[in-house]
């Protein structure tokens, strides 16, 4: 079975048009990721974004679990999958994410608007390439993360590299727990 790419969601029997496109959900979880807007801050500003008309929305619980789960491409219980930290950052790694997925599309991501479900097809093929940089960034990040010694090429590269490897973290632990506890994992 062949199944399209949702460019409208459904909340109780109601259909709602949303904005699918990649920048629209890179906006979103920019939004998760802002220090300075509390979490009710963030809820309205992702929805407004999500979908096009929030003041026809009334079940605004359920609006978030269906934008949650559009992002997610789909995935019904992805929190199995999560690791319990964070090894990327979309707005700070998005200039090593954004070569390989045009290679892999065919085409410049930054001159089209494409559908959040393909941009991330195209970066799960990322892994499968030995030879990319972000690949590369990430399992430095993970070893770092996990303690584990990093090869001597692993190293020297780190070192020489330390301003893409390392995540800037702008939220506080106490923002983190309350964004994990409305939006999942950000």
């Amino acid at each position: 079975m062949i199944i399209k790419n949702p460019t409208e969601i459904y909340i109780d029997d109601t259909c709602y048009k949303i904005r699918y496109d990649m920048w629209s959900i890179l906006d979103i979880i920019k939004c998760f990721n802002d220090y300075e807007l509390n979490n009710e801050e963030k809820a309205i500003v992702s929805l407004d974004i999500f979908y096009y008309d929030i003041s026809k929305i009334k079940n605004y619980e359920k609006a978030i679990e269906k934008m949650h789960w559009f992002i997610d491409c789909g995935n019904e219980n992805n929190q199995s999958n999560k690791s319990s930290y964070k090894l990327m950052d979309w707005e700070q790694d998005f200039d090593l994410i954004k070569p390989p997925v045009n290679r892999i599309l065919g085409y410049d991501i930054g001159d089209k608007s494409i559908h959040w479900w393909t941009f991330i097809s195209a970066y799960m093929e990322i892994f499968s390439n030995e030879n990319c940089l972000f690949g590369h960034v990430l399992d430095i990040r993970k070893k770092i993360k996990k303690g584990k010694k990093l090869e001597k090429h692993e190293k020297e590269f780190y070192r020489e590299n330390k301003d893409i490897i390392d995540l800037k973290n702008p939220l506080t632990p106490q923002q983190k727990e309350e964004a994990k506890r409305l939006f999942g994992e950000v």
